[in-house]
C-alpha cells in the first residue's frame, strides 16, 4: 500500500516520515549554531597543551567532516617546536584521535593531536596506546591495539645495501615547528612568520 500524502492525512496528524530538526544543544561561549564547531587539542612534553577553536561549514556527514579536518594536521604540527609528549625528545610524528558528534545540533568535532618522537620507540608507543584504549573506553568501544604506522623506508643509500638488522629510525620526518614549506630542521633557527588567517602554519 502506498503511503498517504500529507494532504490526505487527518488534521492534527504529524507525518512521521518527515525528519524533524534536532533540538539545539547548549552551546559554549565560542560555538555557533549555524556551523560545525571544531576543537583541536595539541599535547606535548611536560603537560604543554594548546587549544584551537574553529568553525566549519555546516555538515552532518561524518566522512566529509573527517576529510575536512585531515588537512589541519599538518598546520598544527608546524605550529611550534613541539617535544614528544612522553619522553621530551624532538617531536617528528603525531598521533591524532578524532571524536565526531555529527548527530547533535550543531555538530561538534574534537581532534586530539599527540606529538611523539618516533612511533617505533616502544616506550613512547606503549604510553600512546594506553591513551588510545582509554579513549575507546570512554566512547564505549571494546579495547583494541593501537595500529602501528607502516614501516619507515630506508634512505636510498641504505636501500641498495641494507644492514643485516636495519634500524627503522634511519628514516626521520620533519621536526615539529619547522617551516611547513621546506620542512628542514635548519629552518627552526630562523625567524618564521605565521599565517595571517590560521596563525598556525609557519
Amino acid at each position: 500500500m502506498a503511503n498517504a500524502s500529507s494532504k490526505d492525512m487527518p488534521r492534527g496528524t504529524r507525518d512521521s516520515s518527515a525528519s524533524a530538526p534536532m533540538p539545539l544543544r547548549p552551546l559554549d561561549f565560542w560555538e555557533r549554531a549555524d556551523k560545525v564547531n571544531l576543537v583541536v587539542l595539541s599535547f606535548g612534553w611536560q603537560g604543554k597543551c594548546s587549544i584551537v577553536r574553529m568553525h566549519l561549514p555546516m555538515d552532518h556527514d561524518v566522512q566529509r567532516l573527517h576529510d575536512a579536518t585531515r588537512g589541519l594536521m599538518r598546520d598544527v604540527k608546524h605550529s611550534r617546536n613541539w617535544r614528544c609528549e612522553f619522553c621530551g625528545d624532538f617531536s617528528r610524528e603525531t598521533q591524532v584521535q578524532t571524536v565526531t558528534r555529527a548527530s547533535v545540533n550543531p555538530p561538534r568535532v574534537i581532534m586530539s593531536m599527540h606529538h611523539i618522537c618516533d612511533h617505533d620507540k616502544d616506550a613512547c608507543f606503549k604510553q600512546m596506546e594506553k591513551i588510545h584504549q582509554e579513549v575507546q573506553r570512554l566512547e564505549g568501544l571494546p579495547p583494541s591495539p593501537l595500529p602501528r604506522p607502516p614501516r619507515k623506508p630506508l634512505p636510498p643509500t641504505k636501500a641498495y645495501n641494507p644492514p643485516k638488522t636495519p634500524r627503522r629510525t634511519d628514516w626521520t620526518y620533519p621536526r615539529a615547528g619547522s617551516c611547513a614549506g621546506c620542512q628542514t630542521d635548519s629552518s627552526l633557527l630562523g625567524v618564521l612568520q605565521a599565517c595571517e588567517k590560521c596563525h598556525l602554519t609557519r
